[in-house]
């Protein structure tokens, strides 16, 4: 497959994703796989429960403590994440 063939094949992609408004649930997808890898095995110990919506991740945790350290460091957590995504999609963060 030439280069041409691969680029036109990640337009037409990109193009459905954006036509069908999949980036929220792509996006959402990938932050879930990948939590263990960004935040590490105690935290995502400590998680019951990850969602995105209108690019606010909501995030339920089962400890007070570790609540209030990820509270305090928020816009950390956000801009890490964001990385992972490769843009700037995630706005803010609510933790429960």
């Amino acid at each position: 497959m030439s280069d041409k063939n691969s680029n036109d094949l990640g337009n037409v992609f990109k193009m459905f994703i954006q036509e069908h408004k999949l980036k929220p649930k792509l996006y959402e997808a990938k932050i879930k796989s990948s939590w263990v890898e960004v935040m590490g095995k105690l935290i995502d110990n400590y998680t019951t429960d990850i969602s995105l919506k209108k690019q606010v991740l909501h995030i339920r945790l089962t400890s007070a403590p570790l609540r209030n350290e990820l509270l305090m460091s928020k816009a950390k957590l956000i801009d890490l994440l964001n990385k992972k995504l490769g843009e700037e999609f995630i706005n803010d963060i609510v933790i429960r």
